[in-house]
């Protein structure tokens, strides 16, 4: 089991605090060592906090959806070799747009 922690600050209009969440988001383990996966891990939490800026649990959701289920076609499609370990992005392209949401964040 993969566990993501994240936390954020909420302000109201006037900038003053108003709380701070703590999200949390549990994956399974995919056995392989793969090449990108923190590269693309980064890209995906930029993108996706920047798409939606006040909604930090769905941002969690879309990015380990979307890694879990890359890592998980690379594995199946991947051999012995170092390259076809390299994540297969061009395949994944309509899950990276667009994540299946399979694991959902919970607030601790």
């Amino acid at each position: 089991m993969i566990t993501i922690l994240a936390s954020e600050r909420v302000y109201n209009d006037g900038m003053k605090i108003i709380e701070d969440h703590v999200w949390c988001i549990d994956t399974p383990v995919i056995s392989g060592q793969f090449t990108g996966t923190g590269d693309v891990c980064c890209a995906l939490l930029l993108a996706w906090t920047a798409k939606e800026p006040n909604n930090l649990s769905a941002a969690l959701e879309k990015v380990a959806s979307t890694m879990f289920q890359l890592i998980k076609v690379t594995a199946e499609d991947s051999d012995d070799t170092i390259a076809s370990k390299e994540l297969k992005l061009i395949k994944s392209k309509k899950t990276i747009e667009a994540p299946n949401i399979i694991f959902q964040a919970r607030r601790l």
